[in-house]
């Protein structure tokens, strides 16, 4: 595993992303669909995951970092990270550092950026949700569905043997501000984190041929 020593968020991060697939966009690059449409047969590429192809492929054509529009949400989440991360030191007792990217050590431009390293061999992921997805989250009581994807990715690239999912909500009464998931470990996500990540290999070849094909109808081009 191979970590950049970047801060999160900043145009050094966004710029090292730049044509990866990363953990936060697995679920995207693994999107196909369960059904018909549009001239399209379930088991084909969803259109997210086509969008998220040609994304990498002109980002690394171009060079040029996508805009990115930051809701007033996102923007909650950002500002209640570290909240988030100081609740959970106190609940769990575990002590967290800061982490820019990890790189997996097998799949090339495959990017995970977990919010923290726990101690020496875990990794957290933190969600700063609207009041009514956090008590869905509190009331459930798993990692949610729509982010395992991440999670996992964020276990394979940083090599580490154990994810904490926590979702904090300040407006929330004192006890019911956290939610820490029951804990993600890689050896009894294997089997799945090995599918993904095969998953990921055939989404970054098909990503590659995509570019190829951009980069020659460019060269063909007179005008």
């Amino acid at each position: 595993m191979n970590l950049l020593n970047v801060e999160q968020h900043s145009n050094a991060w966004w710029q090292a992303r730049l044509g990866n697939c990363t953990g936060s966009r697995v679920a995207d690059a693994l999107s196909m669909l369960k059904r018909a449409s549009n001239g399209r047969v379930a088991g084909d590429s969803s259109q997210a995951r086509l969008d998220y192809m040609l994304e990498l492929a002109l980002g690394r054509i171009t060079g040029i970092v996508p805009e990115h529009f930051v809701t007033a949400a996102m923007e909650w989440g950002i500002e209640n990270e570290k909240f988030a991360v100081a609740a959970y030191e106190v609940v769990s007792g575990n002590e967290t550092s800061r982490v820019g990217i990890a790189a997996h050590p097998r799949i090339e431009r495959f990017l995970a950026s977990p919010d923290r390293y726990v101690n020496h061999d875990g990794v957290l992921e933190v969600k700063a949700p609207n009041s009514t997805t956090h008590i869905a989250y509190l009331k459930a009581g798993v990692i949610p569905s729509e982010y395992e994807y991440q999670c996992m990715a964020e276990l394979a690239c940083s090599g580490r043997e154990y994810l904490d999912f926590v979702s904090f909500d300040p407006r929330f009464p004192v006890k019911l501000q956290v939610f820490i998931a029951p804990r993600m470990y890689h050896s009894e996500w294997a089997e799945k984190i090995a599918i993904m990540e095969d998953g990921v290999r055939k989404f970054l070849a098909e990503t590659e041929t995509l570019t190829a094909e951009l980069q020659q109808l460019a060269e063909r081009r007179k005008f």
